[in-house]
Protein backbone atom coordinates (compact mmCIF):
# COMPACT_ATOMS: atom_id res chain seq x y z
CA UNK A 1 0.00 0.00 0.00
CA UNK A 2 1.46 3.34 -1.09
CA UNK A 3 0.55 5.54 1.89
CA UNK A 4 2.15 8.62 0.33
CA UNK A 5 -0.06 8.31 -2.72
CA UNK A 6 -3.23 7.54 -0.75
CA UNK A 7 -2.78 10.47 1.61
CA UNK A 8 -1.95 13.12 -0.96
CA UNK A 9 -3.70 16.44 -0.21
CA UNK A 10 -5.34 14.99 2.91
CA UNK A 11 -6.82 17.41 5.42
CA UNK A 12 -7.22 15.67 8.78
CA UNK A 13 -9.97 18.11 9.74
CA UNK A 14 -12.26 17.16 6.83
CA UNK A 15 -14.96 14.57 7.48
CA UNK A 16 -15.09 13.47 3.85
CA UNK A 17 -11.36 12.72 3.91
CA UNK A 18 -11.82 10.74 7.13
CA UNK A 19 -14.55 8.61 5.53
CA UNK A 20 -12.61 8.15 2.30
CA UNK A 21 -9.37 7.03 3.96
CA UNK A 22 -11.18 4.78 6.43
CA UNK A 23 -12.81 2.93 3.54
CA UNK A 24 -9.44 2.51 1.81
CA UNK A 25 -7.78 1.26 5.00
CA UNK A 26 -10.55 -1.30 5.54
CA UNK A 27 -10.21 -2.57 1.99
CA UNK A 28 -6.45 -2.86 2.33
CA UNK A 29 -6.73 -4.64 5.68
CA UNK A 30 -9.16 -7.20 4.27
CA UNK A 31 -6.98 -7.76 1.22
CA UNK A 32 -3.89 -8.26 3.37
CA UNK A 33 -5.75 -10.77 5.55
CA UNK A 34 -7.19 -12.60 2.54
CA UNK A 35 -3.80 -12.82 0.84
CA UNK A 36 -2.19 -14.25 3.99
CA UNK A 37 -5.08 -16.35 5.26
CA UNK A 38 -2.75 -19.36 5.54
CA UNK A 39 -1.01 -17.59 8.43
CA UNK A 40 -3.19 -18.57 11.42
CA UNK A 41 -2.85 -15.30 13.33
CA UNK A 42 -2.36 -12.71 10.59
CA UNK A 43 -5.28 -10.62 11.91
CA UNK A 44 -3.80 -10.63 15.39
CA UNK A 45 -0.35 -9.72 14.10
CA UNK A 46 -1.86 -6.74 12.33
CA UNK A 47 -3.58 -5.69 15.55
CA UNK A 48 -0.33 -6.08 17.48
CA UNK A 49 1.48 -4.00 14.87
CA UNK A 50 -1.10 -1.24 15.24
CA UNK A 51 -0.84 -1.33 19.04
CA UNK A 52 2.95 -1.16 18.88
CA UNK A 53 2.62 2.24 17.23
CA UNK A 54 0.80 3.54 20.34
CA UNK A 55 3.25 2.13 22.86
CA UNK A 56 5.64 5.14 22.78
CA UNK A 57 2.74 7.33 23.96
CA UNK A 58 1.80 4.82 26.65
CA UNK A 59 5.42 4.49 27.80
CA UNK A 60 5.74 8.27 28.04
CA UNK A 61 2.81 8.30 30.47
CA UNK A 62 3.99 5.22 32.37
CA UNK A 63 7.40 6.84 32.89
CA UNK A 64 5.82 9.56 35.03
CA UNK A 65 6.32 8.93 38.74
CA UNK A 66 2.56 9.16 39.25
CA UNK A 67 2.17 6.00 37.14
CA UNK A 68 4.85 3.89 38.81
CA UNK A 69 2.25 1.33 39.91
CA UNK A 70 1.32 0.62 36.29
CA UNK A 71 4.74 0.18 34.65
CA UNK A 72 4.05 -3.54 34.03
CA UNK A 73 1.79 -2.38 31.20
CA UNK A 74 4.91 -1.78 29.12
CA UNK A 75 5.45 -5.55 28.91
CA UNK A 76 2.10 -6.85 27.67
CA UNK A 77 2.66 -6.47 23.92
CA UNK A 78 6.12 -8.05 24.05
CA UNK A 79 4.72 -10.97 26.08
CA UNK A 80 2.09 -11.59 23.40
CA UNK A 81 4.67 -11.43 20.60
CA UNK A 82 6.97 -13.84 22.45
CA UNK A 83 4.15 -16.38 22.81
CA UNK A 84 3.26 -16.12 19.13
CA UNK A 85 6.88 -16.58 18.02
CA UNK A 86 7.18 -19.70 20.17
CA UNK A 87 3.71 -20.89 19.13
CA UNK A 88 2.68 -21.00 22.78
CA UNK A 89 -0.71 -20.35 24.29
CA UNK A 90 -1.05 -16.99 25.96
CA UNK A 91 -0.79 -16.99 29.77
CA UNK A 92 -4.36 -15.81 30.29
CA UNK A 93 -3.98 -15.04 34.03
CA UNK A 94 -1.10 -12.69 33.13
CA UNK A 95 -3.19 -11.09 30.40
CA UNK A 96 -6.03 -10.58 32.88
CA UNK A 97 -3.54 -8.87 35.20
CA UNK A 98 -2.56 -6.46 32.42
CA UNK A 99 -6.21 -5.83 31.60
CA UNK A 100 -7.06 -5.07 35.25
CA UNK A 101 -4.01 -2.84 35.56
CA UNK A 102 -5.02 -0.88 32.46
CA UNK A 103 -8.54 -0.47 33.81
CA UNK A 104 -7.18 0.90 37.06
CA UNK A 105 -5.33 3.72 35.28
CA UNK A 106 -8.74 5.29 34.75
CA UNK A 107 -8.98 6.10 38.46
CA UNK A 108 -6.19 8.63 38.00
CA UNK A 109 -7.72 10.15 34.89
CA UNK A 110 -11.43 10.04 35.60
CA UNK A 111 -13.03 11.45 38.75
CA UNK A 112 -16.39 10.04 37.60
CA UNK A 113 -15.21 6.62 38.77
CA UNK A 114 -14.88 7.63 42.40
CA UNK A 115 -18.01 5.67 43.32
CA UNK A 116 -15.89 2.53 42.83
CA UNK A 117 -13.29 3.74 45.36
CA UNK A 118 -12.91 3.90 49.09
CA UNK A 119 -12.21 7.27 50.72
CA UNK A 120 -8.55 6.33 51.07
CA UNK A 121 -8.32 5.36 47.41
CA UNK A 122 -9.94 8.62 46.33
CA UNK A 123 -7.35 10.58 48.33
CA UNK A 124 -4.56 8.49 46.80
CA UNK A 125 -5.76 8.95 43.22
CA UNK A 126 -6.32 12.67 43.78
CA UNK A 127 -2.66 13.02 44.76
CA UNK A 128 -1.52 10.94 41.79
CA UNK A 129 -3.69 12.99 39.43
CA UNK A 130 -2.17 16.22 40.69
CA UNK A 131 1.31 14.76 40.33
CA UNK A 132 0.52 13.54 36.82
CA UNK A 133 -0.57 16.92 35.54
CA UNK A 134 2.38 18.58 37.25
CA UNK A 135 4.66 16.13 35.41
CA UNK A 136 2.99 16.80 32.07
CA UNK A 137 3.58 20.54 32.35
CA UNK A 138 7.32 19.85 32.27
CA UNK A 139 7.04 18.39 28.75
CA UNK A 140 6.90 20.02 25.32
CA UNK A 141 3.64 21.33 23.89
CA UNK A 142 2.80 18.34 21.70
CA UNK A 143 3.54 15.86 24.48
CA UNK A 144 1.20 17.87 26.69
CA UNK A 145 -1.55 17.45 24.10
CA UNK A 146 -0.97 13.69 24.06
CA UNK A 147 -0.75 13.24 27.82
CA UNK A 148 -3.46 15.69 28.86
CA UNK A 149 -6.02 15.37 26.05
CA UNK A 150 -5.52 11.89 24.60
CA UNK A 151 -5.11 9.66 27.63
CA UNK A 152 -8.73 8.47 27.18
CA UNK A 153 -8.47 6.99 23.65
CA UNK A 154 -4.89 5.83 24.27
CA UNK A 155 -5.70 3.78 27.35
CA UNK A 156 -9.23 2.88 26.24
CA UNK A 157 -7.90 1.28 23.07
CA UNK A 158 -5.13 -0.41 25.03
CA UNK A 159 -7.76 -1.84 27.37
CA UNK A 160 -9.75 -3.14 24.38
CA UNK A 161 -6.56 -4.64 22.94
CA UNK A 162 -5.77 -6.41 26.22
CA UNK A 163 -9.38 -7.56 26.53
CA UNK A 164 -9.12 -9.29 23.17
CA UNK A 165 -6.00 -11.19 24.23
CA UNK A 166 -7.24 -12.01 27.75
CA UNK A 167 -9.74 -14.62 26.58
CA UNK A 168 -9.37 -17.63 24.31
CA UNK A 169 -11.25 -17.18 21.06
CA UNK A 170 -12.46 -19.88 18.70
CA UNK A 171 -14.37 -18.27 15.84
CA UNK A 172 -11.77 -17.03 13.36
CA UNK A 173 -14.17 -14.94 11.29
CA UNK A 174 -15.38 -13.18 14.43
CA UNK A 175 -11.79 -12.66 15.57
CA UNK A 176 -10.93 -11.05 12.24
CA UNK A 177 -13.83 -8.61 12.47
CA UNK A 178 -12.91 -7.68 16.05
CA UNK A 179 -9.27 -7.13 15.09
CA UNK A 180 -10.22 -4.97 12.10
CA UNK A 181 -12.44 -2.85 14.35
CA UNK A 182 -9.71 -2.43 16.95
CA UNK A 183 -7.13 -1.53 14.30
CA UNK A 184 -9.48 1.11 12.90
CA UNK A 185 -10.06 2.52 16.38
CA UNK A 186 -6.31 2.82 16.96
CA UNK A 187 -5.60 4.42 13.61
CA UNK A 188 -8.49 6.86 13.56
CA UNK A 189 -9.50 7.52 17.19
CA UNK A 190 -5.88 8.09 18.21
CA UNK A 191 -3.59 8.93 15.29
CA UNK A 192 -5.97 10.64 12.86
CA UNK A 193 -7.60 12.66 15.64
CA UNK A 194 -4.21 13.56 17.09
CA UNK A 195 -3.03 14.80 13.68
CA UNK A 196 -6.15 16.95 13.50
CA UNK A 197 -5.65 18.31 17.02
CA UNK A 198 -1.99 19.15 16.33
CA UNK A 199 -2.79 20.62 12.89
CA UNK A 200 -0.38 18.16 11.30
CA UNK A 201 0.22 17.87 7.59
CA UNK A 202 1.16 14.66 5.82
CA UNK A 203 4.84 15.49 6.39
CA UNK A 204 4.59 15.16 10.17
CA UNK A 205 1.56 12.87 10.39
CA UNK A 206 1.28 10.26 13.14
CA UNK A 207 -1.43 8.55 11.09
CA UNK A 208 0.79 8.22 8.04
CA UNK A 209 3.65 6.73 10.06
CA UNK A 210 1.36 4.26 11.83
CA UNK A 211 -0.35 3.15 8.62
CA UNK A 212 2.99 2.81 6.83
CA UNK A 213 4.36 0.61 9.60
CA UNK A 214 1.16 -1.42 9.75
CA UNK A 215 1.09 -2.33 6.07
CA UNK A 216 4.83 -2.98 5.98
CA UNK A 217 4.10 -6.10 8.01
CA UNK A 218 3.69 -8.09 4.80
CA UNK A 219 7.46 -7.71 4.33
CA UNK A 220 8.21 -9.26 7.74
CA UNK A 221 5.98 -12.35 7.86
CA UNK A 222 8.67 -14.68 9.12
CA UNK A 223 6.90 -16.57 11.92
Amino acid sequence: MDIDNVLQNIDFAKEEHFIQIKEIINQELQQLIDNNYYIPNIHERLLISAQQQVMPFICTILDFQSFHEFTDLKNAVNDIIACQKENKALPYPNMQHYKDLCYNTAFIFDTNMEDECTKEEIEKFDLLRDAYYEDTFQTDYETQIITQCFWDPIFNEYYNFLSYFSIENGDKEKEIEICKTLINDILFDIFWTLDNECAHTIENSYFKQAATNLFAIQNTLTY
